[in-house]
């Protein structure tokens, strides 16, 4: 009895220094992967982007597009863009670079951002548009101007023929 209960303090003893158990060895930390460099440079190009479910279409013009494969994402440098809904005024958006991700359907916008669509014009440094939601996320000073003489500077990427 005398040796299990001696047995027993060494025990409790070697835990309270962190002897009795180690823990498993740290896992190695993870390898950061390198950003894929572009594999695709395109000049004059289109990209489109259509919602399965025929809910909204996105067309995107510019004069340089970067991407790492046939299917994106895309570097465009400028762009020039267009969002329509079935029904409503399109959106046009204009920036001096883009980034189009098809997998996820958004676009980011950079340097000198203009969106407007009927009688609205938002300016600013960088803007977040997801395709699916419509969600316009514009972090920083931003400047809406409402009115109904506004004449969007963008022009009509979609092949329409409407300039605007």
């Amino acid at each position: 009895m005398k040796a299990a209960r001696t047995y027993c303090l060494v025990l409790i003893a070697l835990a309270a220094v962190g002897c009795a158990r180690r823990p498993p060895p740290a896992p190695p930390p993870p390898t950061p992967a390198a950003p894929a460099a572009p594999s695709l440079e395109l000049g004059g190009s289109v990209i489109r982007i259509a919602d399965p479910k025929g809910r909204w279409r996105f067309v995107a013009r510019s004069a340089k597009v970067k991407a790492t494969g046939v299917d994106g994402p895309y570097d465009l440098t400028p762009a020039d863009a267009r969002y329509e809904e079935p029904g409503k005024e399109p959106v046009l958006m204009r920036a001096a670079r883009a980034d189009v991700n098809k997998q996820t359907q958004r676009v980011h916008l950079e340097g000198s951002v203009q969106i407007s669509s009927g009688g609205w014009l938002l300016e600013a440094e960088r803007v977040d548009y997801d395709l699916n939601t419509g969600k316009v996320v514009a972090p920083g000073r931003t400047k809406l101007t409402l009115g109904s003489k506004i004449v969007p500077k963008s022009p009509d990427v979609a092949g329409s023929g409407r300039g605007r």
